[in-house]
């Protein structure tokens, strides 16, 4: 994969944190993780470049018989909102995040939660880690029944349950910006846990967590 371009971010200076700081909603911080994504920034730049998302194409069949090939917004793809205007990595304005797309996963606490379980009776017998597909017939079934195998992958990466832990997102977002410009760990730690015990151990805890948040956690946070 070729190395984002984009403007690196000085991760020492806490000061260019202060514009999460002012705004710290669920949807700037999704924002802030996904648009560290180098598959999101190198995705954008092509999407620019051609107009075309290429790792999501699906081929349409036409009247005459023949396949052609239809390449979709990759807003769809990361779970934005196709009335997004910006979704430049660059900006740190957020896009708009798309609610309620389909294909969805609920588990058993969301199955307890959901308004068409209002009859115990009506209720299915699903374990914790079982999964409900729900579909919709008012949107591309295609579209839906193709994303399933990713989804569901996604949902086994992330077996051990979610937590909000607002307060560490910034050092989360500067531990991912100091890694991107290859700082050794011996730099991280000095700035970022040096009044932390066994900060090493913390140091690698918390890289997994914003790369959790970066590469598909952030929807979570939108969706909670």
């Amino acid at each position: 994969m070729k190395k984002p371009v984009w403007k690196l971010i000085d991760w020492t200076d806490p000061k260019n944190y202060e514009h999460i700081k002012k705004d710290p909603s669920d949807e700037v911080y999704a924002w802030e993780f996904l648009r560290r994504n180098p598959q999101y920034q190198n995705d954008f730049a092509e999407f620019v470049r051609t107009g075309k998302f290429l790792g999501y194409t699906r081929y349409i069949l036409n009247d005459d018989g023949k396949y052609t090939p239809r390449h979709e917004d990759m807003r769809d793809w990361y779970g934005l909102s196709c009335e997004s205007i910006n979704y430049d990595p660059k900006s740190t304005t957020p896009p708009i995040f798309a609610k309620g797309d389909y294909p969805r996963f609920l588990q058993k606490d969301d199955y307890l939660r959901s308004d068409a379980a209002t009859d115990p009776d009506d209720l299915l017998e699903i374990a914790q880690e079982e999964v409900v597909v729900v579909l919709s017939t008012n949107h591309n079934l295609d579209h839906q029944i193709s994303q399933i195998k990713d989804l569901l992958k996604q949902e086994q990466d992330k077996n051990v349950a979610f937590r909000r832990r607002t307060e560490l997102y910034i050092k989360y977002l500067r531990l991912l910006d100091a890694y991107l410009m290859d700082v050794p760990e011996a730099g991280i730690l000095n700035i970022l846990y040096a009044n932390e015990e066994k900060f090493r151990s913390i140091l690698h805890t918390n890289l997994k967590a914003a790369q959790r948040l970066r590469d598909h956690n952030y929807k979570r946070l939108v969706s909670l």
